[in-house]
């Protein structure tokens, strides 16, 4: 049997929750319940506030530098108590890449291999502009030993740069066990269309209710309603802007809440401008939704094998065609969720890709 081998996970822990701290949160879980296959320690790197909370250039900034300097203080300890043979470092990009690429210098000096994970869907767009996001990744990724990305786009376009043995694809995996105990309950569906996300412009809020508020008229006996923390001024801003006489705003919710009302849902809607591989729509699939979203990051690939309806970003005909085609067409919610339900479960279960992780830290 193979030695045991030791891991450094640098990532973000909840609270708060969000997609890469949710991810963290199910290979925690996993560690715990196979404890003889890989030692793991965490270095959290979440956020004191997110950007529906306030969070600012300054919080980024300056807050961020001091949080920082912590972080690299706590990596140095743990490498030495530790003694690991991999760091698994995982990244949004953004102003993260100073702070990643300072951690992963640390760790080389002590001659541990690098697993960069790329949580994020903006890298081919990144490539093009050559910007200073572009250079501070490629430093980072210079650095790196292996790459893992989470949608093809990304892959493709690391691949021609560092190789096939440098850069590898691996999708995000889903907790069906979790999902599972919400399945297993007899609720009944409602007439609700379903946004789970922060309720922000780039997660396509704006056009959603504006497509919205076009077809309300012909389907008054359906709602839309939106999971998520907001900031007040912007939902002030939202409520001028549109009628939300059909919208209910639920504001943030526990996992397990968000899940039930998930599962009472009768279609799942994110038309998201940037994602990485979310795992909301996993979840989404895992209880048998329709689901529509957009044509970015893994999202694509994900809802492969009429596994939903995709439309393209900021396109506000696109995504009222689409919620109107499934609104009218029962047999066809019905078709897209169990094509969802099969493909989540044969391509994404957290066994699976687990494995998947330790073949490349062994390597």
């Amino acid at each position: 049997m193979n030695k045991p081998i030791r891991v450094i996970l640098v990532a973000p822990f909840p609270p708060p929750y969000g997609g890469i701290a949710n991810w963290s949160l199910l290979l925690k879980k996993y560690h715990n319940n196979h404890l003889n296959e890989f030692d793991l320690e965490v270095i959290n790197t979440a956020t004191n506030k997110r950007i529906t909370e306030g969070r600012t250039i300054f919080n980024r900034i300056f807050i961020g530098g001091f949080k920082m300097i912590k972080l690299l203080l706590v990596m140095f300890k743990t490498i030495r108590k530790f003694q690991p043979t991999v760091t698994h470092i995982t990244t949004s990009g953004s102003l993260a890449l100073i702070r990643d690429y300072f951690l992963i210098r640390i760790a080389k000096n002590y001659k541990i291999s690098i697993v960069t994970h790329l949580h994020y869907g903006r890298i081919p767009e990144l490539n093009l502009k050559k910007n200073w996001e572009w250079k501070l990744l490629i430093k980072v990724l210079n650095k790196t030993d292996k790459i893992i990305c989470i949608d093809d786009l990304t892959y493709l376009s690391l691949k021609k740069i560092y190789g096939s043995n440098k850069v590898f694809k691996i999708l995000n995996p889903i907790d069906i066990e979790e999902i599972d105990k919400v399945n297993k309950k007899d609720v009944k569906k409602e007439n609700v269309i379903l946004f789970i996300g922060w309720c922000v412009k780039t997660k396509g809020i704006e056009e959603l209710l504006l497509a919205w508020n076009r077809i309300t008229a012909k389907y008054k006996d359906w709602k839309l309603k939106i999971v998520g923390p907001y900031k007040e001024d912007y939902f002030k801003f939202l409520k001028k802007m549109y009628n939300i006489e059909y919208v209910e705003f639920l504001g943030e919710k526990t996992h397990r809440d968000t899940l039930e009302e998930l599962k009472k849902s009768s279609i799942f809607i994110l038309p998201s401008y940037t994602e990485g591989c979310p795992n909301v729509i996993l979840e989404a699939m895992s209880l048998g939704k329709a689901i529509i979203s957009t044509n970015v990051g893994a999202i694509p690939e994900m809802l492969q094998e009429e596994s939903g309806i995709i439309v393209s970003p900021k396109n506000v005909e696109e995504l009222e065609n689409s919620i109107d085609l499934l609104l009218k067409n029962e047999e066809l919610q019905k078709k897209i969720g169990r094509n969802s339900f099969i493909r989540v479960r044969n391509n994404y279960t957290l066994d699976v890709i687990m494995k998947k992780y330790q073949v490349l830290w062994r390597s």
